[in-house]
């Protein structure tokens, strides 16, 4: 560490903005809540598109169940299909409370710790650890472990699962990324997730505030959202793909603090000038406070009247009405802020898009996460706005 950078660790206390809670909820806390939970049980008997989400996640466990033994080969480890059958097993079991779905869940996330572990730390599917892949990953870990750990875990698999999902965890810290760009956003999102699911306060802590390890300086969550954001509401980085990029970590780091109490949402917090040890850009913000709305905001104003989107740098956002990609983040945006130009957004991409991979599914569903996705939503259709 440079001088600023000892400088800024002596003066954090614990939790200066006093965030933290003193005590986590039960699990699950993390991304599908009980309170999530309840309501879409309740959706289920009522809401066609939260039916056919829910019934395509019985399907792919059924495809699952007719390949025995698939993703328990140490040798050629698909650990992204593994973790995705065994989340899918997890909300099965959270939803309709049959306990083989929550059996089966454990069972791949037994033979995960068990032959996986002598390559965790190096990186999940041979990728560099720290990048997207990596991140990811860790974070259904630590969301399948959440839903789990709701129930009584025998103490030898709750012990190893918390274990292997630490050392998992300490791959974090071998990202290159570690100022506040978008790479660096989904690591404090993906810090916040391991320490709720293993409710490590410190873990919590660094997530929110930084951390130094082995002589290096590693942003948080605070120092981002006071830095990275430049007057218009932008992220630092300008090109829309990033800007958007960063906003799923923030828009997650939000969501997975909620769980626990924690209103991100609405945190205020005074601009950051000063670099606080690295400056990756030139251009600040004026004084005043920062808050995490403001990235929803920014791209209603740098678009064109017909929504499309300035294409700079590697963008591939052509259009507003594409940001769908990203997932139900203006869902969560809509239920935080109630903002109506959220729901005029939401309702132009249903609107606009007749053709789509799943018919019936709502545009942000859409995507490879829709199995838990679609818990985090609360409808489909909103007023229409403006």
């Amino acid at each position: 560490m440079n001088t600023a950078e000892k400088s800024l660790m002596q003066k954090l206390s614990y939790d200066p903005l006093h965030v933290i809670p003193a005590s986590l909820p039960p699990h699950p806390r993390l991304t599908l809540t009980l309170a999530r939970l309840e309501r879409t049980r309740q959706q289920l008997a009522t809401t066609d598109w939260v039916k056919l989400a829910f019934d395509r996640v019985m399907q792919r466990l059924q495809e699952g169940l007719e390949i025995p033994g698939r993703w328990t080969d140490p040798a050629k480890p698909d650990v992204d299909e593994a973790l995705a059958y065994a989340c899918r097993s997890a909300v099965a079991g959270a939803l309709t409370g049959e306990q083989r779905w929550w059996d089966e869940s454990i069972r791949v996330m037994r033979a995960l710790a068990a032959e996986c572990e002598g390559w965790m730390v190096a990186g999940w599917s041979g990728q560099q650890p720290g990048v997207p892949l990596h991140m990811s990953q860790l974070r259904l870990y630590a969301m399948i472990y959440d839903l789990l750990a709701a129930r009584p875990l025998d103490p030898k698999t709750d012990a190893n699962l918390k274990r292997v999902l630490a050392l998992r965890a300490q791959g974090l810290e071998s990202c290159p990324h570690r100022f506040c760009n978008n790479y660096g956003t989904w690591n404090q999102a993906c810090r916040l997730a391991v320490g709720l699911a293993l409710g490590d306060r410190q873990v919590i802590h660094d997530a929110f505030y930084g951390l130094e390890r082995g002589g290096i300086w590693r942003y948080g969550f605070v120092h981002t959202l006071r830095h990275a954001l430049l007057a218009d509401g932008m992220h630092w980085e300008r090109s829309p793909g990033y800007h958007y990029y960063s906003l799923m970590g923030f828009a997650e780091f939000a969501d997975l603090a909620a769980g626990s109490g924690m209103d991100i949402w609405h945190l205020k917090l005074p601009s950051l000038t000063d670099a606080e040890g690295c400056h990756l850009h030139r251009d600040l913000g004026p004084a005043g406070d920062r808050e995490l709305k403001w990235l929803f905001d920014a791209p209603f104003y740098q678009a064109f009247g017909n929504r499309d989107m300035p294409m700079l740098h590697d963008s591939g956002l052509s259009n507003l009405r594409g940001v769908h990609v990203w997932g139900p983040i203006y869902d969560l945006a809509y239920q935080a802020y109630r903002d109506p130009k959220y729901a005029w957004l939401i309702e132009a991409m249903e609107r606009e898009y007749l053709e789509r991979p799943c018919p019936g599914l709502p545009m942000p569903l859409q995507t490879k996460t829709d199995y838990y996705d679609f818990v985090r939503m609360e409808a489909a259709t909103h007023p229409s706005g403006r």
